[in-house]
């Protein structure tokens, strides 16, 4: 018995970062929810130009479909590179600042709506940012003025 296929999404969503990254947090994503066919990934090159990695996203990008990009952060090359490849193209929305439940999220969304895609990728790499509890109250404790024990 054969497992069926995945069902292919509208959206493609591409992880463009530095380095090897990308690779790596595809690499957990399937660990964690199985093979990905519509999410690709693309590492800057130590010593890659931009112009050459500017061309490599837009070859990953050059179906009609629409596409998420979610890059390491911005101001970097592949935030640069994919904000050029946008102008180009209205069905591209770029995010920046991937990290593992963002894209885990993403990747599980039953939505093919971009803009749902993005605000949601936006939404929990924030809501994944947390300072564990003990450490917060005292945080809080110390900016009221409060004795920390």
């Amino acid at each position: 018995m054969s497992a069926s296929p995945l069902p292919r999404r509208q959206v493609r969503i591409v992880v463009a970062t530095h380095g090897e990254l990308a690779r790596a947090l595809l690499g957990a994503v399937e660990s964690i929810a199985g093979p990905q066919p519509d999410l690709i990934w693309l590492g800057l090159a130590a010593g890659e130009s931009p112009d050459m990695f500017e061309t490599r996203l837009a070859s990953a990008l050059a179906s009609d479909r629409p596409a998420l990009v979610l890059v390491d952060f911005l101001g970097g090359t592949p935030w640069n590179a994919a904000l050029r490849v946008a102008r180009s193209r209205e069905q591209v929305c770029v995010v920046s600042g991937v990290n593992l439940p963002m894209l885990l999220e993403v990747a599980l969304l039953p939505t093919d709506d971009l803009e749902q895609m993005a605000g949601a990728a936006i939404d929990t790499g924030i809501r994944s940012i947390q300072l564990n509890p003990r450490r917060l109250a005292a945080h809080t404790d110390a900016t009221r003025g409060d004795q920390v024990a």
